[in-house]
């Protein structure tokens, strides 16, 4: 049985160089589960993730570290 997620924020905090995985797979099921998900960084509009032994996706940056709350 899922989880039902709807109406919690989930705030995931990457800069370049986060293992892609770590964070698509989790944020893919929590959004499925109803969760509102934020990527926060110390990177203004986005960053770049780690594929296994190369670069992968970037994802963009919907808040700066220094203006969460």
């Amino acid at each position: 049985m899922s989880a039902d997620l709807t109406g919690m924020k989930v705030a995931t905090l990457v800069t370049n160089g986060y293992e892609q995985v770590e964070l698509e797979q989790p944020r893919a099921a929590l959004q499925q589960a109803g969760a509102t998900t934020r990527v926060i960084s110390p990177k203004d509009t986005e960053v770049k993730a780690w594929k296994f032994t190369d670069w992968g996706n970037t994802s963009k940056v919907d808040v700066n570290l220094n203006s969460a709350d």
